[in-house]
């Protein structure tokens, strides 16, 4: 019974090729390599464009004069001086006493910066504790004095102390530097 079912199929000739179609049309892969390069260069177009920028900003950057620590303190006491009159007397005191110890830590190394001044002033009374020349640690000594008196004593004649506290911040800086270029100038003996 099921072989005369089966007989009349296997005796068919099989149909023509062009009867016969695939569901999915076998073509060869395009291949990765050309998207993968212009990725790449695409990559590398914009690094070298970027490492442009940031050495063009470097460059512009580093064109501008580098300034001494006598010729930034120097600067910002001008800009001090000129606001002098505008801020209050104790942040006055404050930011001027900031730039001068700015100055000191830069110029000597010295950690005044990161003490207050009841530390410095501890510090400075031992002998040899201070890097600064003993002349300038006096001098810096009258300076925070003052200062301090001006930032937390409230005092009403404060606003009239600014100027002398500027005038002792110039005093420390034109002594440091006084002290430095002795230092510096090579003494003839006579022979």
């Amino acid at each position: 019974m099921y072989s005369s079912l089966l007989a009349p199929k296997l005796q068919q000739p099989p149909p023509p090729p062009e009867d016969i179609y695939d569901i999915v049309v076998l073509e060869p892969r395009e291949s990765l390599l050309p998207a993968l390069l212009w990725g790449a260069g695409v990559l590398l177009v914009l690094l070298i464009l970027i490492g442009l920028l940031l050495w063009w900003l470097l460059k512009r950057k580093s064109s501008d004069p580098v300034l001494s620590a006598r010729g930034k303190v120097n600067q910002k006491l001008r800009q001090l001086e000129i606001r002098e009159n505008t801020m209050e007397p104790n942040r006055f005191a404050q930011e001027l006493s900031d730039t001068l110890k700015d100055y000191l830590t830069e110029k000597y190394r010295d950690p005044v910066r990161y003490e207050t001044a009841q530390e410095f002033l501890r510090r400075s009374s031992e002998p040899g504790a201070s890097i600064l020349p003993e002349a300038a640690a006096e001098e810096l000594r009258e300076f925070l004095t003052v200062s301090e008196e001006v930032k937390f004593g409230n005092s009403a004649h404060a606003a009239s102390r600014t100027s002398l506290l500027l005038q002792r911040a110039r005093s420390v800086v034109d002594l440091c530097d006084v002290i430095s270029e002795d230092r510096a100038t090579p003494k003839h003996e006579a022979i």
